[in-house]
């Protein structure tokens, strides 16, 4: 196809520069204005105040983009035309920078698009990542959705998701990730009149409930549930309590450092079961039961506790 002029620089002069166009600094000026034939449909302009608008007449942001396409043509494609198949390879960036006081210019952060993995196939991931404050134009990668979907937040060692309203206060948090050589463990944080650990599990797989508290390891390597407190007050420890109809108690066990306690409520008695049969139940009236064969119901009465004098009395 033909072309109605050219503007040509064949490096023969001084500078081997293209087209200066030069215009006024209003925005209702054209620096450049291309259209269709009839302008009626505009392709690209650029107005004196430096906005950029492609297919608008008008704009409301620095760049302006306007596209009639469907859902297959309407994008902004960023193509690295450089050929590779290394893990990390074909990157194209969107870089976010700043100017500070002294007019220094430094890179906030990146959105990024890569290959994953080291095959020739199709696979990407994306990441994200921020200035730590010392990263110059290589900010650190926080944040990788990779060609499985997962999410992974990347850091070298414990990373946070904070729930907050504006970003200054944290009302929950969760923390995980690498907690020493080869280990990580996930930390359950909420707020309180500051934020605090309420439960964490740690790289063998043990449940601690409770702020301040340690896992005391005393079935020597089984993973164990540690509920406690940080104090040292009779009172201090931990309970596990049982519910139906959404809040309605049905039992609890408590462990305190002045004694253990294990109590139900209203008519719920306490059974124990061995070898998945009833071996023993204590009744709502304090009786101890030994239980036989369930199925004639011949329960028997081992020994029966009164509250009222403390005596002990014994049955057949």
């Amino acid at each position: 196809a033909g072309y109605a002029g050219k503007f040509i620089n064949d490096n023969t002069a001084t500078d081997a520069n293209g087209i200066l166009i030069q215009a006024g600094s209003a925005s209702t000026e054209y620096a450049l204005n291309v259209t269709s034939t009839d302008g009626n449909t505009p392709f690209m302009s650029v107005r004196g105040n430096g906005q950029v608008m492609v297919g608008a007449t008008s704009a409301d942001s620095h760049i302006k983009i306007l596209s009639a396409g469907t859902n297959a043509t309407n994008y902004i494609a960023l193509r690295n035309t450089t050929a590779a198949d290394t893990s990390g390879a074909r990157y194209s960036f969107v870089n976010f920078e700043g100017t500070q006081s002294g007019n220094e210019i430094s890179t906030l952060g990146q959105i990024g698009a890569q290959h994953d993995g080291t095959a020739d196939d199709e696979k990407g991931y994306l990441a994200f990542t921020t200035n730590d404050g010392s990263d110059g134009d290589s900010p650190t990668e926080r944040m990788r959705i990779d060609s499985s979907g997962d999410l992974n937040i990347v850091n070298t060692g414990q990373a946070s998701l904070n729930f907050t309203t504006d970003g200054s206060l944290d009302y929950a948090r969760i923390t995980g990730g690498k907690s020493g050589s080869g280990v990580g463990d996930l930390q359950f944080y909420t707020y309180s009149g500051g934020i605090v650990e309420r439960m964490k599990i740690d790289s063998s797989g043990n449940v601690i409930i409770g702020s301040g508290v340690s896992h005391s390891d005393i079935s020597a390597g089984t993973p164990e549930l540690t509920i406690g407190a940080s104090g040292n007050a009779d009172t201090n420890g931990g309970s596990i309590s049982f519910a139906h109809n959404g809040s309605d108690l049905n039992a609890y066990i408590g462990g305190q450092k002045q004694y253990l306690t294990m109590g139900t409520y209203t008519s719920t008695p306490v059974k124990f079961i061995a070898g998945n049969a009833e071996r023993m139940k204590i009744n709502t009236s304090g009786s101890v039961i030994q239980v036989g064969d369930n199925s004639t119901n011949s329960d028997q009465v081992i020994a029966t506790f009164f509250s009222n004098n403390g005596s002990l009395g014994t049955g057949t």
